[in-house]
């Protein structure tokens, strides 16, 4: 039998597994919900029961999701912090079951759209903040690191808690506190986390997600059920893609990822012009090539990077309400580009896929001059980049001086953890077994914290 913290006998690594997968389910949902409508925008009979629409109108009728999603996004800011994770999570649940019987239950427009918008729309740490004694927030900690609650790992990490939480409180971490520098930067690493991910999106991704289908009906010519059938292949291609994913994230790092593979889509977005614009069975062949090439780039630089950026970066005080106005503004910018692309499709032809291919470039270089890296960087650490007065001033030459100067800093840190990882040192933060300690102490003691405010 279960309990308010769970099964008792799940513990340890098939607890993190279990958490992470159910919380995955959320993606594997939007990712059908895609798959669905790219198939469904092209159906006689759904476009029949809907009126026989105009292209706006079926722009619009897809998009609305994402405008339930950006409200939805703002609401969590809300109630991940008042209601708990879990909670807010059985509440998202409950409005997509409500969003998808109208969805599937329809027969004319108006639900149809009400019901795409309703479709859109705890932890260790909130239980020790919220409870009145930490007691509880220290048994989901012990179960999640497998080891009885009195281990000197499970104690140090609990008084971390502790100390962050104080830190928050004595901190001003209200909805104005994300426009201000509060000495740490605070303004700066919102803007970055909305602008990562609103780029993630004026990629052209869902350009593809939602209307895979479409661009290989309308610009290569395929039947219907060819296009459906190479757009399913496409959807399967783009999950077995993400799995490269999980071992370049961190050994390449955030920002590498981003420039290299916004570089590599901008060439393909010019590439998939040509094609359209040539036609022809050879260029119709060599465009699904791209196209399938566009989804595994996007999967492995601008995918899973995204949505962890903003919780690296932000300071613990906003990261709630920070992490929600970033994902509104991801969906967002899918609204924009699912809204768009139809009739840009049918007014402009291949020139869309030129606009794209801009907007790619436009998007790495941005992400050089801008966008520090993140991973392996403890998140105290990443705190230390941003104080003002603290930031390593390095003589800039040539390009460099367009740079952000917390770019070059945050490259030298992560090759310096890159460096003592390849030498054996352990720098895991203690969170795989009790040997890992005092790991937080390697680190300050180490050249990685010289590099950071040397």
């Amino acid at each position: 039998m279960s309990d308010k913290l769970g099964l008792p006998w799940l513990k340890g690594t098939p607890l993190v597994s279990t958490i992470t997968s159910v919380c995955a389910s959320a993606f594997l949902l939007f990712g059908y919900d895609q798959g669905v409508m790219s198939g469904v925008v092209i159906s006689s009979y759904w476009l029949d029961a809907m009126g026989n629409p105009s292209t706006i109108m079926v722009s619009t009728i897809t998009a609305l999701y994402d405008v339930g999603a950006v409200f939805g996004a703002i609401l969590a800011a809300f109630t991940a912090e008042g209601f708990g994770r879990k909670r807010s999570l059985m509440i998202g649940t409950v409005l997509l079951i409500i969003g998808s019987i109208l969805m599937g239950s329809c027969y004319e427009r108006i639900q149809m759209m009400v019901g795409r918008i309703f479709t859109g729309l705890e932890t260790p740490r909130w239980l020790i903040l919220h409870e009145e004694t930490p007691h509880r927030g220290e048994i989901v900690l012990s179960k999640l690191r497998n080891k009885p609650i009195d281990h000197p790992s499970i104690i140090e990490e609990k008084n971390e808690i502790l100390g962050a939480i104080e830190l928050e409180r004595a901190d001003d971490g209200s909805w104005l506190a994300l426009f201000k520098d509060g000495g740490d930067g605070t303004d700066k690493r919102f803007y970055l986390s909305l602008g990562i991910q609103f780029m993630q999106e004026m990629g052209g991704i869902n350009m593809i997600s939602y209307y895979a289908p479409t661009l290989f009906k309308e610009s290569l010519g395929m039947s219907e059920e060819r296009a459906l059938f190479v757009g399913c292949f496409l959807q399967v291609w783009y999950v077995f893609a993400s799995f490269l994913t999980w071992y370049i994230i961190d050994r390449v790092g955030r920002r590498r990822l981003f420039i290299l593979m916004a570089i590599a889509m901008s060439i393909i977005m010019a590439c998939e012009a040509a094609c359209v614009a040539v036609g022809g069975v050879s260029a119709s062949i060599a465009a699904v090539f791209f196209v399938f090439l566009f989804e595994g780039c996007l999967s492995w630089g601008w995918q899973a990077s995204t949505w962890v950026y903003p919780a690296e970066i932000l300071p613990l005080k906003v990261r709630a309400k920070g992490a929600s106005l970033a994902a509104a503004s991801c969906f967002l910018g899918n609204f924009l580009v699912v809204e768009i692309t139809p009739p840009a499709l049918e007014n402009i032809g291949y020139k869309t896929y030129i606009i794209f291919a801009v907007l790619n470039l436009v998007q790495a270089i941005v992400s050089w001059a801008f966008y520090p890296e993140t991973a392996l960087i403890p998140l105290e650490q990443i705190d230390k980049l941003f104080v003002s007065n603290e930031v390593e001033k390095q003589p800039k030459k040539g390009i460099y001086k367009f740079q952000y100067s917390v770019v070059r800093t945050a490259d030298d840190v992560f090759h310096e953890i890159q460096r003592q990882r390849k030498m054996g040192n352990n720098v895991e933060l203690g969170l795989k077994d009790g040997s890992d300690t005092a790991s937080s102490d390697k680190i300050e003691k180490s050249p990685v914290e010289h590099v950071e405010i040397e």
